[in-house]
């Protein structure tokens, strides 16, 4: 029992010292700024077909940094996002009592009724899912990235969606402060 108990405890430190190694954090770097890009996991609707990314620029350099603008590629819309999840009541009233007449034979109309009972409460919680959906495409991409001075070790932060597996681009343009020449950074 000892060993067992053992064995269990020394699975579970190396499975819990590998979970960082999932999270994948991208990095781009030079004198000025710092950009670092994280998975941002979703809990909605939008989890079905959209990842979010989370990007954090940071100045590293001793004065203040003016960001000219920041351009994302592959990025998606929120409230796109949101209306390509968002699930119409009578559609899903529909898709519940299509289930209860396709097992209406085998289950002698039993699943028909079934079905009638619970078409009410389906609506119900589709209703709460497409909230809760809306609310999470509210907070993603609302900041105006055009125009920002970054004072020293000051982060700015900001989230975007894409559609499943494929990753946004990030073109950063800034001022070098001590040229005052405009420079880019890429994120891939």
């Amino acid at each position: 029992m000892k060993k067992l108990i053992s064995l269990l405890i020394l699975s579970l430190i190396v499975i819990f010292n590998c979970i960082p190694a999932f999270c994948e954090v991208k990095t781009e770097e030079n004198n000025y700024l710092k950009i670092e890009l994280t998975q941002k996991k979703l809990h909605s609707r939008l989890a079905e077909q959209f990842d979010g990314h989370e990007y954090c620029v940071t100045n590293k350099y001793n004065e203040p940094v003016s960001i000219e603008k920041i351009t994302l590629w592959d990025d998606a819309n929120a409230k796109v996002a949101y209306l390509t999840v968002k699930k119409d009541g009578k559609e899903v009233a529909k898709e519940t009592m299509n289930t209860g007449l396709k097992w209406a034979l085998p289950t002698l109309s039993l699943s028909v009724i079934a079905s009638a009972v619970t078409v009410p409460f389906k609506v119900w919680s589709n209703k709460i899912g497409n909230e809760q959906a809306e609310k999470e495409a509210n907070k993603i991409g609302k900041k105006d990235l055009k125009q920002i001075n970054l004072k020293p070790k000051e982060q700015l932060n900001f989230t975007t969606l894409t559609i499943k597996k494929h990753s946004p681009i990030l073109i950063l343009t800034f001022k070098n402060p001590i040229t005052e020449e405009n420079m880019e950074m890429h994120l891939k």
